[in-house]
């Protein structure tokens, strides 16, 4: 199986590089933001997983983009439910 370039891949390549800058100058930000980068490293592997079996269920790229974009939207919603 080929691994393709999708949304959540997108996500995950500008998170990275954010991930790694907090935890490394972690001297300039607050705690929280350190904890906040920490929690984020599972959110990324799970992620990167959930992607590449939604990649393995669906073939055509175009559903595979509406099906991760609809999700994203729906935990967006869900986490700003408070």
């Amino acid at each position: 199986m080929k691994y393709r370039f999708t949304v959540w891949n997108t996500l995950i390549i500008v998170l990275i590089p954010v991930i790694s800058y907090i935890l490394l100058r972690q001297n300039d930000f607050a705690p929280n933001s350190v904890l906040g980068a920490g929690l984020l490293i599972p959110v990324v592997i799970v992620g990167a997983t959930i992607d590449l079996i939604l990649q393995v269920i669906v073939k055509n790229n175009k559903v595979l983009a509406v099906l991760e974009t609809s999700l994203l939207i729906i935990i967006i919603i869900v986490n700003n439910m408070r």
